[in-house]
Parts: structure tokens; C-alpha cells; sequence
């Protein structure tokens, strides 16, 4: 069971394996928060690097949240497209 930190937020926020929503302690290795499922570790699709903030990426220069927006609306577009032919 996670456990939230007696550290003020300053301390905790930046250490690694702890929320910066709900500043439980996490492991290290964690990609969500165990307690309330905020991404701790970020994953980009180009290059596969992680870092701990989102935005855009250290190595790649992808914008991740742009990436999602594109992807999702380009993925949700075949889907309805795919919808449509099989009817």
C-alpha cells in the first residue's frame, strides 16, 4: 500500500517515484501513480525515451501532447470510416 510523504510538496515533487498530484511514494520504476493513476514516467511513440514530464521530448523534439491530438482524431476518423463501409 502507497503511503502519501511527510515531506513538504517542494521536496517530494521532483523526486523520483513520487506523485507529484497526490505525492504518494511510488517505485521508481512506476509509470502511473498507484493511488490516483497520474502518469509519472512519459513514453514517446517516435524514439521510445521516458522522462518524467510530458510536453515534448528531450531527445526527439516531439510534441507529445500534439502527437495525441493528431493520432487520436486520424485513429478515431478511420474507425468511423470503417463503421461506415461495413453497414
Amino acid at each position: 500500500m502507497t503511503r502519501s510523504l511527510d515531506l513538504p510538496a517542494e521536496q517530494t515533487s521532483n523526486a523520483p517515484g513520487v506523485c507529484p498530484e497526490c505525492h504518494c511514494a511510488n517505485l521508481e520504476s512506476a509509470h502511473f501513480c498507484t493511488h490516483c493513476h497520474h502518469t509519472l514516467i512519459y513514453s514517446f511513440p517516435k524514439c521510445w525515451h521516458e522522462q518524467r514530464f510530458g510536453g515534448t521530448c528531450d531527445v526527439c523534439h516531439l510534441d507529445l501532447e500534439k502527437y495525441c491530438r493528431v493520432y487520436g482524431t486520424t485513429k478515431h476518423s478511420a474507425l468511423i470510416h470503417e463503421e461506415e463501409t461495413n453497414l
